[in-house]
């Protein structure tokens, strides 16, 4: 898996089987499909009974609600293995977008709407209208900041940070790409986030027989210096739970080997 490359087009691939739905979110690169995100759910009873081509349109919409966030503003080409989904899809009618005529008007809005449309000011009033802001690029970290890092920001991920942003009336063409990079360099993000599982070490089973076969030891702190030692070098045994510790001015090498020499000579 990789991380979308907002210079790339996106495909979705959909499929649906008659209890559960998939979709994968990726893009060619190097005339290779690298995925970027998987989702999939099981129907309910009422999603159940679909005809088939009603599955394969649900998990397009499916698709588009779970990986909006990378969707919108952003071209997208949908791959469905169910050739009757798309005949459907090409066969929409083309909506005549032409300026309505007045009786239309009439016809569609009720008259107390009309009035109201006819006797308001045109102009436009902070009071009355709600306005949304887009700032040059070189500005926008400055606006996105406060919504991540700010103190009601709360360093969230890249969605709810997104969404902050929207909030406050602030707009600008693929916000996601642009809050992703903030997000991706921000400096307590990396120090305090958590570790993806692509870069988390593996973890394995440690088998223990004996007592004192085997101890963990690491260095704690730093801390306020007392007596000017700032750290705590701790041993557990993993059989029996017994604990060692000492205290150091630093968290050297030789501390641990002086450590050692008294805990076990």
């Amino acid at each position: 898996m990789i991380k979308p490359d907002w210079s790339f087009t996106f495909k979705v691939i959909c499929d649906a089987s008659d209890y559960a739905i998939g979709a994968m979110l990726g893009q060619r690169i190097d005339k290779h499909f690298k995925p970027i995100h998987y989702a999939s759910k099981t129907m309910n009873e009422a999603q159940e009974n679909y005809t088939t081509t009603k599955k394969e349109l649900l998990v397009v919409i499916f698709a588009f609600d779970k990986f909006c966030q990378y969707l919108v503003l952003s071209k997208t080409i949908v791959i469905t293995y169910h050739s009757s989904c798309a005949d459907h899809l090409s066969r929409l009618e083309n909506l005549d977008l032409g300026k309505p005529t007045k009786d239309e008007i009439r016809d569609l809005f009720p008259e107390e709407r009309l009035m109201e449309i006819s006797n308001k000011n045109t102009e436009p009033c902070v009071l009355t209208e709600s306005y949304v802001g887009a700032y040059p690029e070189m500005r926008q970290h400055k606006s996105f900041n406060p919504c991540h890092s700010g103190p009601s920001g709360g360093h969230h991920g890249i969605a709810t940070t997104a969404r902050k942003v929207f909030e406050v009336g602030f707009y600008q063409p693929h916000i996601f790409r642009d809050v992703c990079k903030l997000v991706e360099v921000c400096d307590a993000c990396q120090r305090a986030g958590n570790i993806s599982s692509r870069d988390e070490t593996p973890q394995k089973y440690i088998q223990v027989s004996e007592i004192f076969d085997v101890w963990g030891i690491d260095f704690m702190g730093p801390f306020p210096s007392s007596n000017g030692n700032k750290y705590i070098l701790v041993a557990i045994d993993y059989v029996s739970k017994w604990v060692e510790a000492q205290a150091f001015p630093t968290n050297e090498a030789q501390n641990v080997v002086n450590f050692l020499k008294r805990l076990f000579a």
